[in-house]
């Protein structure tokens, strides 16, 4: 078993881990884009997606073939990538609760923009996200523009 330093790396690998949660939307891959931008050689991106389960506890065809896609997009990037499928919950709490669990240097997440009433009646995981996660987070604006990648 390894240990986790506050950094976010791993003892063994000395690896920085980026937490990147993705609901597939176009927030969620242009925040993806900026953590492999900022990644490192010694980074880990770790894709998250929460509620993507079917009846069985596992991911669903669609959900594994997304987190696939997306993992073959950091790895385009020369970043390593991990993907993992939480089963439910408030997805802003398992975000922050995952993030801690595996010491995360920072958590980098896009954001819907959402305001008025569709904020009132959905929320912002994003603000919930950073209110309460114990590492640093970076959200992306929907409105962000990346550059491409070869």
């Amino acid at each position: 078993m390894s240990t986790i330093d506050r950094f976010g790396r791993d003892g063994r690998e000395g690896r920085a881990r980026i937490l990147v949660p993705t609901d597939f939307s176009d927030p969620a891959d242009r925040a993806l884009e900026v953590a492999c931008e900022t990644a490192s050689a010694l980074t880990t991106i770790i894709l998250l997606h929460v509620n993507g389960i079917d009846e069985d506890g596992g991911a669903s065809g669609s959900t594994a073939r997304l987190m696939a896609e997306r993992a073959s997009t950091v790895a385009a990037w020369g970043v390593d990538c991990e993907a993992v499928v939480l089963a439910g919950g408030r997805p802003w709490s398992r975000i922050v609760e995952y993030a801690s669990a595996i010491g995360a240097a920072r958590i980098v997440m896009g954001s819907h923009g959402r305001t008025g009433l569709s904020r009132l009646l959905r929320g912002s995981v994003a603000e919930q996200v950073l209110r309460h996660a114990e590492c640093p987070v970076d959200v992306v604006p929907a409105s962000v523009a990346v550059r491409e990648h070869a």
